[in-house]
């Protein structure tokens, strides 16, 4: 469990937190409008399915899940017909023009199939998934922690303690990431100190956005095979 500070600020039409690690930094943050609350469709929660339609090239099938249409990958064996009810996980949330990404449940599938789709169970909360809350913090200090937060979520580039900074681009494709020496000494020993400094920062930066899918990271050169393995091992 991680230890962390929770910081709700209920706004107007929308409820806002963060958590942040014992040296005040945050490093998970969640907005939701008070209008999406009875319809979104939250990561891990588990649900009843409909297979409403098979996707091109029998890659997997579309789910009606009541109050939104979510996308499940087809597995050989798998006997799914059209109109079928299925368990399902629910894998990835809506973004955008996607709908939730969500995995068949074969450990529920001989649990009674309801007339309709429908949750299973009481809504889960994944943003304290593996959280100790040690505070919980409300009102102004809770506000002014969520708009630290908000603003460094939005910024390109993010300087390092002792110099050096990482910026951060995302694409379509893929999310960016270059470590940059600034004004780090260039002594091959400041190399490997300043990677470990920016692969530790990069980790929070990944949750604090919420990034996903492909991330490619160019570290600062290392000629020392050992360095390399000790840095990815720090991220």
């Amino acid at each position: 469990m991680i230890p962390a500070t929770l910081c709700i600020d209920n706004a107007v039409g929308e409820m806002r937190r963060c958590l942040l690690e014992k040296a005040g930094q945050p490093f998970r943050l969640d907005l939701e409008r008070w209008s999406e609350r009875a319809e979104r469709v939250r990561a891990d929660e588990l649900w009843w399915g409909r297979a409403s339609k098979r996707m091109a090239g029998g890659r997997g099938w579309f789910l009606d899940l009541g109050q939104a249409v979510g996308v499940m990958s087809a597995k050989d064996g798998d006997a799914i017909t059209e109109g079928m009810m299925l368990p399902v996980v629910v894998t990835g949330e809506a973004q955008a023009d996607k709908g939730p990404k969500l995995a068949l449940d074969r450990a529920a599938r001989s649990e009674p199939c309801p007339a309709k789709p429908q949750r299973r169970g009481p809504a889960k909360d994944p943003f304290l998934a593996g959280i100790e809350v040690l505070e919980t913090i409300e009102g102004r200090s809770a506000r002014e922690a969520v708009d630290a937060a908000i603003e460094e979520a939005g910024q390109g580039v993010v300087q390092l303690a002792g110099g050096g900074d990482i910026a951060i681009e995302k694409t379509r494709a893929l999310t960016a990431i270059d470590i940059d020496t600034g004004g780090r000494s260039v002594a091959a020993k400041s190399f490997f100190e300043l990677n470990t400094a920016a692969a530790r920062e990069i980790a929070r930066q990944i949750a604090l956005r919420s990034i996903g899918g492909l991330v490619v990271i160019d570290f600062v050169s290392m000629k020392a095979k050992q360095e390399r393995s000790e840095i990815v091992g720090v991220l």
